[in-house]
């Protein structure tokens, strides 16, 4: 006998989907993130006031959330970036200093808990340990809530071992994370792919002038000394890599977490200390194409005449200490040979990316002798057929 729409409890109801379940809610539910939001089945346990644990499984780890009676008690988690440690060094209750002084302590104690272990040192006051730990619970909410690829399963009657009680509904804690997941949507909006690598900008690169977006030009990097210790975490950890790394290798290398990592990397982009690198599959592409669009818009310089290209050709020829080293031995006297300038490359410490950062310098000075010189709509036709070339 089919059961009736009214004997049916709606699991998740979204544009096409709607998934519903008998009376009581089963004990196990599971589904591709894909489809059902982590915030969507928070809402659900909620809704229904479920007990049990809530697995959020990705490629990096898994986190674990409990609920009693519809109520957030808890997590755990396999993310470094969880750790009780990380997350008071990101709240700004730890120093690095401090964290990697207790972290050795734990190890040499073994069996002792972190949270003790800083009472201990005097670097966190025993009355505000559970203050911390709701913080870092609040943390792995978060951040569960943010993951958008892997898998969701809720498990019946699974309690946490030490609940928590945190003076905020669940249904706030999902309503804030909902504004949390839009802010990081908005900062990788303005960063872009996160599998791109990462590399150390040198004084007087050239950074895209919005980062995230691929055909707004370039500018010169500001250089901005002041770093704070989260930023300096990411930088070390990319002037310590032998090839650029990842936006998501330094966000993990930093045990910044999600959030925090996207928007220091931002933040590092901004103030000129890194640069966004094309993929290293890409990278002997792109320096074919900055090679055509060099000698393009040498020769339409050269034919606008008024001796605009000898000021690029000087650039080469007489080029700042940042590029001495990839310019030397190239010349613009002819069109550049792609092949040469890629084996030249091979020699540079930084390699292609090195090179590439040279020929975009190049190119950049072209662009700007034509803007200053040429009249507008001549230097616009230079401008179209270099980013047919060369924007992403």
């Amino acid at each position: 006998m089919r059961q009736s729409e009214t004997e049916l409890v709606s699991i998740l109801e979204a544009p096409g989907i709607a998934v519903r379940a008998s009376q009581p809610p089963p004990s196990f539910m599971a589904g591709s993130l894909d489809v059902v939001p982590v915030a969507e089945l928070v809402g659900l346990l909620v809704r229904q006031r479920l007990t049990g644990r809530l697995d959020v499984t990705t490629a990096a780890g898994v986190r674990a959330l409990y609920f009693e009676g519809g109520t957030y008690t808890g997590s755990t988690s396999t993310f470094t970036a969880d750790r009780f440690g990380e997350v008071l060094w990101r709240n700004g209750h730890l120093s690095l200093d401090q964290l990697a002084i207790a972290s050795e302590y734990v190890k040499q104690e073994q069996g002792k808990l972190f949270g003790r272990a800083l009472v201990e040192l005097g670097f966190l006051d025993s009355g505000r340990l559970r203050t911390c730990l709701v913080e870092q619970a609040m943390a792995v909410f978060q951040a569960a809530c943010l993951e958008d690829r892997g898998t969701i399963a809720f498990v019946k009657d699974s309690y946490h071992r030490q609940p928590l009680r945190f003076g905020t509904s669940t249904a706030e804690l999902v309503q804030q994370a909902l504004k949390q997941a839009e802010a990081h949507r908005a900062v990788l909006a303005r960063v872009g792919r996160l599998d791109r690598p990462f590399a150390v900008a040198k004084a007087g690169s050239i950074v895209q002038r919005r980062p995230g977006d691929g055909d707004d030009g370039f500018m010169m990097a500001p250089r901005t000394t002041t770093l704070d210790e989260a930023e300096q975490a990411i930088v070390q950890l990319a002037m310590s890599a032998k090839e650029p790394r990842t936006g998501l290798e330094l966000i993990a290398g930093s045990g910044l977490g999600q959030q925090d990592g996207a928007r220091t990397l931002l933040q590092l982009i901004e103030k000129g200390r890194l640069i966004a690198k094309a993929p290293p599959a890409d990278q002997e592409t792109l320096l074919r194409r900055l090679c055509q669009a060099v000698t393009l818009a040498m020769e339409a310089l050269d034919e606008a005449g008024f001796g605009v290209a000898d000021n690029v050709r000087d650039l080469v020829e007489n080029p700042p200490a940042h590029l001495e080293e990839a310019l030397s031995g190239l010349t613009l006297r002819d069109p550049l040979d792609a092949g040469t300038v890629l084996e030249q490359a091979q020699f540079l410490p930084g390699g292609i990316f090195e090179m590439n950062e040279a020929l975009q310098a190049i190119l950049d000075e072209a662009l700007a002798q034509a803007e200053d010189m040429l009249p507008p709509e001549l230097t616009a036709s230079i401008q179209r057929r270099v980013n047919a070339l060369v924007a992403p």
